[in-house]
């Protein structure tokens, strides 16, 4: 008599003592499957830096006017840097 019968998501079937494994299913892998987690990461990294970026560049001058003994809000410097060097300055 079998006491106990247990599946796994890879149809592997254990009864008892005896195992049986069912054969693997051969799928069909695209290029696009294979790369996904590829580009994925790279679309994460890029829209992280676009965020950060200009967050790192105000905490420099921030850092660099403090060592100068000069204050400054980060929204006054990011407004002077803006109005000074452009947008591009953030980056």
């Amino acid at each position: 008599p079998v006491l106990n019968t247990f599946r796994t998501e890879n149809t592997t079937v254990f009864t008892g003592a005896q195992v049986v494994a069912a054969p693997p299913k051969q799928e069909a892998k695209s290029v696009l499957t294979a790369a996904k987690p590829f580009l994925t990461g790279s679309i994460a990294g890029c829209f992280s830096t676009c965020c950060i970026q200009p967050m790192d560049m105000i905490k420099v001058r921030i850092q660099l006017n403090a060592a100068s003994g000069a204050a400054a809000s980060p929204v006054g410097i990011a407004s002077k840097m803006i109005a000074e060097e452009g947008v591009a300055s953030l980056y």
